[in-house]
């Protein structure tokens, strides 16, 4: 039959079982000087009816030995007993070829070097010869205090000697191969004693029916209210059964180191009726299971010091399934065990997955399974472990097929696992939620988002297991659901702690992930809303170190303030908020950007000269911070000249005190005009018909220069920082207009020749239509003046000025002027032959084409 040396134990301990042994006890020692493995119970002894001449069909007579020596004809009824071919006792020849058997009157041995002296085709394995008891092989005999009926002397062959040289005799009867939980579903045997004197080694296991826990017994009485189904219950009274469907059982082991292991577990037990057609099956008749009409079927999980259901350790579970005992090549990924009658090879080790009988009690076994689930599902103190019943969808195909995706099946149809709120629901209707998720959101609130209600923490690898599908993130939740009203809803400490579990999940998502999220809704703002970064102009950070008392308009600066979106305070203390918001772009709220908010609203007029003075200070402090920037459109406000008046800051230029000549970081150009005697006020006042055609109506009263009243509001700000936040504010960008470099250029150009001896340009016309001017008589020289700020000497004519100059050579000339901001512009001039000879339109001259003007202004001034 080719037994693994390692089985036989298991057969030795079932025989006993079937026999009623309560206790069953292997030892090594020396019996007549030879080292001998011995194995004794304390079972009924042997009788055979053949043997005595009695009826067979006596009840305290079987037939024993008959059974014990034949192959497939054991005596034994499949209603009362493990085992059915009568092969299992033979596994012990894989290590002896002499066993004596001693059991009442009987004391026989099959002997393999006896039979082959009467000839080699005596079957050795099958044939008894008659032996005699001595006083080291007896029965019955006492040991330690227990009265064994039955003895078996293990004679060692050369394998068997083997093992025994190696320490490896020992080896079948370790926990990896009798491991304590072999006792669960057994009738009758109660300890195990293991005794090798050869190595030392000792191993001592018992099992009681007893409850000693008071918190356990308390929760399977609870269990029993609702176990088994009424369906089972309707099994159990059609046969007339009587057990306790709930049973607790302790198993305790003591080690010749004299330490203990002990476990509890707790058996959960159906009554399976077998169908009409699976007994008429004539597979069911060969494995002697035709008159059975009802078979117990197990589910049996080990319980932890606080009563409830517990995972084994990892390794320590060698096998779910059993058939009385374990059938160890059936792969299973089960956190519980399982028992039922499966019919399976002779060295019962694994399922005969053909036959229907055993098809048929794995359906038993589901049946079971759904009955635990239900009980354990409802139960006040075990739905927390709920998950260890629902096995892996892995391992053994029939397994798997037949039990595994069943019980999936249940589960997954039924409301048996929990949400997040503790109450009962389908997985269907759940989903598995990350951390931050769980923490920061009750089931309803999810729920309301539009999401799945989150499955409770203890049912998670529940869901896993069955549904397989990934759990869901914060930052999906955030994105992909409304959570505005949720969030907005939750106040006080509850607020707190909200947002900080939801930040602590973004950050530690990617910087996308995390703008993603933001873009939507996921800012706290004082004000108690919820806004998305997109959804609103801007967002800040709560300013610090911002003294509004130096206001006299603080409570305006209050309102504005309180019109801002701004992330709620005691929240952006808190290091995960702040560090994601400082990533996504959301910027401290500085004095300057609340200065300018303030000003969209405020009424200018209303303000004191005082107020005003400090609205620009402090946006100027800001902006020499990095705090604020001047953007596109600036912020509304008037700036007050040297002559005390109020003005846009596009119509005003930097005086002297503001070092306009020194470049900046803007692009506004620097310039001295405010020193040149030829930019005054009267200047331009006589000449504003220049301005006016140009279209340069900021100069058309002369030029205004920002007041020196600003550089004294706060010391530490200084030049350097007004005179670029003045230009970004619109200071001097006329000096950037075309209108207003033209004018000035003819402006110097009138003023220039002006200055000449016994020349009147007073009726001349310089304007930006046609740029000529008559001078003295009506044959005076027309003139066109093209101006720069740069010292370029490149210009166009256009059309009509072109044209201008074909019909006007004799008198025509064009004047240019460079670096027309400085105290003292250059002008040059070229007649119309000249520009003719360059070109029509483009006309680029070079230096010694144009005639320096060296006429100085003196007389003008004069």
């Amino acid at each position: 039959m080719n037994f693994a040396s390692t089985y036989f134990p298991l057969e030795f301990i079932q025989n006993a079982d079937d026999e009623g042994a309560s206790a069953v006890r292997f030892q090594v020692r020396q019996i007549g000087g030879d080292w001998c493995l011995e194995i004794l119970n304390n079972g009924r002894k042997f009788t055979d009816s053949a043997l005595e001449g009695q009826d067979r069909d006596t009840d305290d007579v079987k037939d024993d030995v008959t059974g014990l020596c034949a192959a497939g004809v054991s005596p034994k009824h499949p209603r009362d007993h493990i085992g059915f071919i009568g092969v299992g006792f033979k596994s012990i020849f894989e290590i002896s070829q002499c066993v004596e058997v001693h059991s009442g009157q009987f004391h026989f041995s099959f002997d393999r070097e006896r039979a082959e002296k009467h000839g080699d085709e005596i079957p050795w394995r099958v044939v008894p010869w008659e032996c005699n008891a001595t006083k080291e092989t007896e029965v019955p005999t006492e040991i330690d205090g227990t009265e064994y009926t039955t003895r078996f002397v293990v004679r060692l062959d050369e394998r068997g000697q083997e093992l025994l040289s190696k320490d490896e005799l020992f080896e079948p009867l370790h926990s990896e191969n009798i491991d304590r939980r072999v006792f669960l579903f057994l009738k009758d045997v109660r300890e195990l004693s293991i005794e090798d004197h050869y190595s030392d080694n000792s191993r001592h296991i018992s099992r009681t029916d007893n409850v000693h826990d008071d918190g356990l017994a308390s929760s399977v009485e609870r269990a029993r209210q609702q176990f088994p189904s009424s369906k089972q219950e309707t099994i159990r009274d059609e046969a007339d059964a009587e057990f306790d469907p709930i049973e607790v059982v302790e198993l305790e082991e003591s080690l010749a180191d004299g330490t203990k292991e002990a476990d509890t577990w707790v058996l959960f037990k159906h009554l399976w009726k077998v169908p009409d057609s699976i007994q008429e099956d004539p597979k069911t008749e060969q494995y002697m299971r035709g008159g059975v009409d009802y078979r117990e079927v197990f589910i049996a999980c080990i319980v932890d010091d606080d009563g409830g259901f517990a995972r084994p350790e990892s390794g320590t579970l060698h096998t779910g399934v059993f058939s009385y005992l374990p059938l160890k090549e059936l792969e299973t990924d089960f956190d519980f065990l399982v028992h039922a009658d499966f019919l399976t090879p002779a060295d019962r080790q694994t399922i005969k997955q053909e036959l229907p009988w055993n098809r048929e009690i794995a359906q038993g076994v589901v049946e079971c399974a759904k009955d635990v689930l239900d009980v354990v599902a409802g139960h006040d103190d075990w739905w927390t472990d709920l998950g260890v019943f629902v096995p892996e969808g892995q391992g053994d195909t029939f397994v798997t097929t037949e039990i595994v995706n069943r019980i999936h099946e249940y589960v997954e149809s039924s409301s048996l696992v929990r949400d997040q709120a503790g109450q009962r629901i389908k997985l269907d209707d759940c989903q598995v939620v990350d951390e931050h998720i769980r923490e920061a959101f009750d089931a309803d609130q999810v729920e309301e988002a539009g999401a799945n209600r989150p499955i409770h923490e203890e049912h998670e690898e529940i869901y896993q297991t069955i549904e397989g599908r990934k759990s869901l993130g914060i930052h999906q939740f955030l994105q992909n659901y409304d959570v505005t009203t949720t969030l907005e809803g939750v106040d006080g400490v509850e607020r707190m702690n909200t947002f900080e579990r939801v930040f602590e999940g973004i950050s530690s998502k990617a910087s996308f992930r995390q703008s993603n999220i933001l873009s939507t809704t996921a800012v706290p703002l004082e004000d108690g809303r919820v806004v998305g970064t997109d959804d609103v102009e801007q967002v800040y950070l709560p300013p610090t170190g911002i003294d509004l008392d130096e206001f006299e308009t603080a409570r305006p600066l209050q309102e504005a303030r309180s019109s801002l979106n701004i992330v709620d305070s005691d929240l952006a203390e808190k290091e995960e908020i702040r560090s994601v918001l400082d990533g996504n772009d959301v910027e401290e709220l500085t004095e300057g950007a609340l200065i300018e908010e303030w000003l969209h609203t405020v009424d200018w007029g209303s303000l004191s000269t005082n107020d005003r003075y400090l609205v620009a200070a402090i946006l100027c402090r800001a902006s020499s911070d990095g705090e604020w920037e001047v953007g596109e459109d600036p912020p509304t406000l008037r700036l007050q000249t040297e002559d005390g008046s109020w003005l846009s800051p596009s119509q005003l230029l930097l005086g002297e005190a503001y070092d306009p000549a020194v470049a900046d970081d803007t692009d506004a150009p620097s310039q001295d005009l405010q020193a040149a005697p030829w930019f005054t006020t009267n200047t331009v006042i006589e000449n504003r018909g220049i301005f006016a055609e140009a279209g340069a109506d900021a100069l058309r009263t002369g030029p205004r220069y920002v007041s020196e009243a600003y550089l004294e509001t706060f010391d530490e700000l200084d030049v350097d920082d007004w005179r670029p936040f003045l230009r970004k504010l619109g200071v001097d960008s006329m000096l950037d207009e075309k209108h207003t470099i033209g004018a000035l250029g003819e402006l110097f150009v009138k003023l220039q020749l002006e200055a000449k001896q016994d020349v009147d340009v007073r009726q001349a016309k310089i304007g930006r239509d046609l740029d000529v001017g008559s001078i003295n008589d009506p044959d005076g020289q027309i003139v066109e003046v093209k101006s720069t700020k740069e010292s370029k000497q490149n210009f166009d004519l256009n059309t009509t000025q072109t044209q201008l100059l074909e019909a006007e050579s004799e008198r025509y000339r064009v004047y240019r002027v460079t670096e027309v901001l400085s105290t003292d512009p250059i002008v040059r001039y070229a007649d119309a032959e000249t520009a003719r000879s360059t070109g029509t339109f483009k006309l680029e001259f070079s230096s010694s084409d144009w005639q320096r003007d060296s006429i100085t202004m003196a007389f003008v001034l004069v």
